[in-house]
């Protein structure tokens, strides 16, 4: 039973994570033979002020 866990930045609408949940469950069905109802996914949304990349706040970076 695989418990997936995503973090990333705020701002993907819920569309998109539900993309994304549909793959990565559709992906775990396909190779590993793991029913839908086993597949675990949670998503942690990180503030662009919180996170840093190459020594500045993302929030001032152009990403």
């Amino acid at each position: 039973m695989p418990f997936v866990h995503i973090e990333i930045l705020e701002g993907v609408s819920d569309e998109k994570k539900q993309e994304i949940v549909t793959e990565m469950t559709n992906t775990f069905q396909r190779v590993v033979g793991i029913p839908e109802d086993k597949v675990f996914i949670f998503f942690e949304d990180l503030k662009k002020n919180n996170y840093a990349k190459q020594g500045k706040l993302v929030i001032n970076h152009d990403t």
